[in-house]
């Protein structure tokens, strides 16, 4: 499976003699100071390691293959009565809407550019709202805004209809935030909750490790305290902090109080309790790595996604289930729930309100050179 269909890929883009390109950010090395960066302080955040007892179930699924005819697809989200197909490869259209019933078309939208209601380059979605008749997802359109993209209204206009939009590129308080942060969700308020890069925020002398803040976008202030997701130390070499860059995936709980991140090539993932301000570090094979050891790689998680009542991480373990894919399935609290094998290797895993698990099975998969949309019924086991 190629680095760019990975989960722990958050796309930005780079303007190159006027041809836009995807970057990792592990390659980012750019850093731009803010006001946040300048202004903020530090909450102390206490971690607490703990290895994961066995799970006290083991099943084996099977998936439905969804006729869906797609080529190059980097992302699919459930959103109530669509299927949404994100396609950062086309230019036309980045965003393809299905009816999740029947599966047909019923629009493409969003295409690349500075027009209006236009982007260079899109970001993954992490968030989204399913409420019958009001069905959205957040987008963030790099590196200009992040907007609420309704979708009805889309389908009927056969064009990107935006509910709400927080512009940066016209906005004078900090225009670069945007570019500095890896995830935007929308909180309340006109207030936004950002993970921001240490190093784009000009952050990484202070701290080497991504942090959260809250940002009032129409006062352009952010909190003064950051809440940072891992105490790893600076790296004694610098090449080493691309182990802390290859993150599988993040989810914030939609009550706002707890995230969870998990790692591409280290045995644990991480419950942050923004009220307790403890980090809850859990490991499945042994105690978790407390420091970065570019001598212990080990590859783990490939993507995640979660409900209210459960994280459910996505496996790339290779002796774990013949070399497909597996999800490892804690409540909040880190406890083990169950572990689901699958038949098939999947990447960028998204749950609807009913528990059905939606994932992109590449091409290297498909004997006939297409890519496929894979659900899974984990509503049994949640």
């Amino acid at each position: 499976m190629g680095d760019y269909y990975l989960q722990s890929v958050l796309c930005l883009y780079e303007i190159n003699n006027g041809n836009h390109v995807f970057i990792r950010l592990f390659t980012m090395v750019a850093a731009v100071c803010s006001i946040v960066s300048c202004t903020s302080e530090s909450q102390k955040i206490v971690e607490e390691y703990r290895q994961s007892p066995p799970f006290p179930d083991i099943v084996s699924i099977s998936g439905k293959v969804l006729p869906l005819d797609l080529i190059g697809p980097s992302q699919i989200l459930n959103v109530g009565d669509y299927l949404v197909v994100c396609m950062f490869s086309d230019a036309e259209a980045m965003i393809h809407i299905f009816d999740s019933s029947d599966y047909d078309l019923l629009a493409k939208v969003f295409s690349k550019g500075r027009g209006p209601n236009e982007a260079p380059a899109m970001g993954l979605v992490f968030q989204k709202d399913c409420t019958p008749g009001e069905s959205a997802i957040w987008v963030m359109g790099m590196p200009m805004f992040f907007g609420k993209l309704n979708i009805k209204k889309s389908i009927d206009e056969q064009k990107p209809v935006f509910d709400e939009m927080f512009n940066f590129s016209t906005h004078k308080a900090n225009s670069q935030l945007l570019l500095q942060s890896n995830i935007v969700y929308y909180h309340n308020d006109n207030k936004l909750w950002m993970l921001m890069d240490p190093e784009r925020s000009g952050n990484w002398a202070e701290n080497v490790n991504p942090f959260y803040i809250s940002y009032d976008f129409a006062q352009g202030v952010a909190s003064l305290n950051k809440t940072y997701v891992s105490t790893f130390a600076k790296p004694e070499h610098r090449d080493d902090y691309n182990m802390l860059r290859f993150i599988a995936g993040e989810s914030t709980r939609s009550d706002f109080k707890k995230s969870v991140i998990a790692y591409r090539i280290m045995d644990r993932f991480n419950i942050i309790d923004f009220d307790s301000k403890k980090i809850l570090v859990i490991g499945t094979d042994g105690v978790p790595p407390k420091k970065i050891n570019p001598l212990y790689v080990k590859e783990k998680y490939k993507g995640l996604c979660t409900t209210d009542q459960r994280i459910i991480l996505l496996g790339m373990d290779k002796s774990v289930n013949k070399g497909k894919s597996y999800f490892d399935i804690f409540d909040w609290d880190g406890n083990p729930v169950v572990r689901i094998l699958v038949n098939e290797e999947v990447m960028t895993p998204d749950i609807s309100c009913k528990g059905l698990i939606y994932c992109i099975c590449s091409e290297e998969e498909n004997a006939d050179g297409t890519d496929k949309i894979i659900r899974y019924d984990f509503s049994p086991y949640l």
